[in-house]
This record gives C-alpha cells, sequence and structure tokens, in this order.
C-alpha cells in the first residue's frame, strides 16, 4: 500500500501563497480577499492549515458544532398547510405525508379550529410537526390530541405566554418543544446572520431562564424549546450560521450542567425567504430556492422548509408547491446529500468564517444580554437590524449587491 503522505507532498503557507501571487501574475492578491460588509467579515478566501482558527472536533460531541447526526445527515422536508377549511386542509395534508413529506406546519387561518378534524389520520408520532398558533388554550387544546406520543408540536409564543399555569403543569407531566424561538422574522426584516444568532441565543436563553424559575430544571426547560431560521444567499456563510449557532447554544446551556447530553441540541427548522425572490420571474427563484436549501443542509439541520417560489404571489400554483417539496427530495434521493455527515467539515474557509460570525453573534448576544427589561433589548435590535436594512438596499440600488432576476 502507497501511503499518501508520499503522494501529496506538504507546502508551506509561504510557498502557497507565493504560486497564487504568480498565478494572479500582475493582479494583487488582495483581490482573493472575502470581504462581507453586512456580516463585517474580512479574510483571505485561500486559507492554510498554518492559520490559527482551524480545528475539527468529534462529530456528535460537545460543543455539537459538526451537528448531532452520525449515521448520515438526514433532514425533514416540509410543507406549510394553510387551516381555513378543516377537511380540506387534512386532505392536502394526508396527500403530501404520501408524497415525500414527513414536516407539516400548520398556519391556522381562521379561530376555533376543530385540530381533530384537521389531524384525523395522521400519524404524528412518526413526522414532525409545527402549528403556528399564538395563545395557550390553543396548544393546550392539541397536546389533548396527541396524548404522550412523541409528536412534534410547537407554537410561537412570547415570553409572558410561557407563563401560563395550566400549560407548565402539563409539561412539568411531559415535555415537549412548544416554545418556538422564531429568528426567520429577523431573517426577514434584514438582519445579519451573527445578529439572527444573537437574537435566537437571547431570546432562547430568556425562556430557559423562565421555566427554570417556574421550577423546571435546565434538561427539562431544554426540551421545551425549539429554533426557526431563515436561510439566505449567501452560500457559505448560511451554511457556517447553523453550526455557529448549534455550539453557542449548546455553549449557554452547558453552563447550567445538564444530566443529559440530549439537552445540549438545539432542533433548528431553516425556512427559505422572501426578500431575495423575484415575482417578475419566479423560476429564478427555484435556482435560489435550491442554493439555500444546499446551505441549510451542509449546516446539518433538522428540519428544512422550502417555500413555494410563488408564496408571495396573487397568482399561486400547484407547480410551485410541487417543486418545494421536490427541491429537498431530489437533494436527497438523488443528490445524496443526506448519506454525507458534515460535509463541510475540515473546510479551513469555513472555520475562519464561523471563527469570526461566533464572536460576533456572542458579542451581540452579550450586548443583548445587557439591556435590563425586553423593552430595551428590542430597541437595541430594531435600531441595529434597521441599519443592515437600510445597508442591503442601499448596495442593491447603488449595483454592488445584484439580484438577477
Amino acid at each position: 500500500m502507497i501511503e499518501t503522505k508520499h503522494i501529496f507532498a506538504d507546502s508551506t503557507k509561504k510557498e502557497w501563497v507565493d504560486q497564487l501571487t504568480k498565478d494572479l501574475k500582475d493582479q494583487s492578491i488582495e483581490i482573493l480577499r472575502f470581504k462581507d460588509d453586512i456580516e463585517e467579515i474580512d479574510l483571505a478566501s485561500y486559507q492554510h492549515k498554518e492559520d490559527d482558527q482551524h480545528h475539527l472536533t468529534q462529530l456528535s460531541s460537545y460543543p455539537f458544532d459538526r451537528g448531532f447526526q452520525r449515521a448520515n445527515n438526514s433532514w425533514n422536508n416540509g410543507i406549510q398547510i394553510e387551516v381555513s377549511d378543516e377537511k380540506e386542509a387534512n386532505k392536502l395534508a394526508l396527500y403530501w405525508l404520501m408524497n415525500g413529506v414527513n414536516y407539516l406546519a400548520f398556519v391556522p387561518k381562521k379561530e376555533n379550529i376543530n385540530w381533530k378534524e384537521v389531524l384525523k389520520d395522521i400519524g404524528l408520532e412518526h413526522i414532525r410537526s409545527h402549528f403556528d398558533i399564538s395563545n395557550p388554550e390553543d396548544v393546550l387544546e392539541l397536546l389533548k390530541h396527541i396524548g404522550n406520543t412523541e409528536a412534534q408540536i410547537s407554537f410561537s409564543a412570547t415570553k409572558d405566554r410561557s407563563q401560563n399555569e395550566t400549560l407548565l403543569d402539563q409539561l412539568r407531566s411531559g415535555q415537549k418543544p412548544v416554545f418556538c424561538v422564531n429568528a426567520f422574522e429577523l431573517h426577514q426584516a434584514g438582519a445579519s446572520s451573527f445578529q439572527e444568532i444573537g437574537y435566537a441565543l437571547n431570546y432562547g436563553h430568556d425562556l430557559i431562564l423562565s421555566l427554570m424559575n417556574s421550577g423546571f430544571t435546565i434538561d427539562e426547560a431544554a426540551a421545551c424549546l425549539h429554533f426557526q431560521f431563515g436561510v439566505g444567499n449567501k452560500y457559505l456563510i448560511e451554511s457556517a450560521k447553523f453550526n455557529v449557532f448549534r455550539a453557542l447554544w449548546a455553549k449557554i446551556v452547558h453552563a447550567y450542567q445538564p444530566e443529559h447530553n440530549c439537552s445540549h441540541r438545539a432542533e433548528i427548522t431553516a425556512i427559505t425567504g422572501h426578500v431575495n425572490k423575484s415575482l417578475k420571474d419566479p423560476y429564478t427563484n427555484i435556482l435560489r430556492q435550491t442554493t439555500e436549501a444546499l446551505s441549510a443542509i451542509n449546516g446539518a439541520v433538522e428540519n428544512l422548509l422550502v417555500l413555494p417560489y410563488d408564496a408571495l404571489s396573487t397568482r399561486k400554483s400547484a407547480l410551485a408547491q410541487r417543486m418545494a417539496v421536490n427541491i429537498s427530495l431530489i437533494l436527497g434521493e438523488e443528490a445524496h446529500l443526506d448519506k454525507v455527515i458534515d460535509p463541510l467539515g475540515g473546510s479551513y474557509v469555513v472555520d475562519a468564517i464561523c471563527k469570526e460570525l461566533a464572536a460576533k453573534a456572542w458579542n451581540f448576544f452579550l450586548e443583548l444580554e445587557k439591556r435590563e427589561n425586553h423593552e430595551l433589548r428590542m430597541d437595541y435590535l430594531k435600531e441595529h437590524v434597521k441599519e443592515k436594512r437600510e445597508r442591503r438596499i442601499a448596495d442593491v440600488k447603488s449595483g454592488k449587491e445584484i439580484l438577477i432576476g
């Protein structure tokens, strides 16, 4: 057997830079720098093992920046089901469950929904599900229908609603991830990745403390949360975002000394957004959604929700809905990306991005934590997200950022 070290000779960073300089001829090596003003990242797009920011932790080990899975890189393929007519919603849910979907995101379009009718014949214990509900009473009604199954039932709730005593009593007897930390909305407002991470850390930490003050252990409190993130078109940064958040969340949970290793886990749902999509040329959106889905898969998210490419159009089509489901199916069943664990692991460039992103996200989290109350934190958040949003708009208007389609 021939040892690989005799086939590929090692090169120093200086030798690498010298070769790059030679290949560039009259151009400056500075053109190979990776700069992103929104994310405030400035680093060389070429990296070497001699650089000090590179490391490779063990799979499925603290701080879990490489994910939690060891057997494969599978994810749940999601679809949104709007509920205005219970029977129709049930019919659609069952149809998509037979056509490649295993994550149902129910979006109520009216009050007093008959959830028993909506969930008829749906085996929640075999899939993931999300219910976009704003009050704990409806969650309690849902919990009656799912009983002790292992289904994930969750709802978007403000911190004060998490203190509903009846709901807390229910969760003490059996934890379910019913509190959704929704960073997707921040992503759609124009926030940077490090702001999105910092907000999710802060809001998640608030919920953890609220539950622990109500008598929950850190293990019980952590089991009651899950996270939603947006995913945009900055391919490597978006992939790094999920790894960075996962590691920083594990760091927060670890500080409270959980008994169970699984309590470090942050279940993440990635959702393709709207801000970079075209209404005039909707088919262009399919390409954007595909690269966004790739970023989420590279980041080892648990659930992937690709929204239809015409989701904001007045002319919604069955094709757009079908393609939203098919993108995920093709990436798994034809590209076999569900077989490759941590596909970006060992990439020096991704390591460098992660290091930069983690430092900025953690500092943003600490800035939010410094604020004495929720109102002051929201004022700080809105001010800084507004700055990023205006910068994005200015970059498009000036032609610095080009959106095709």
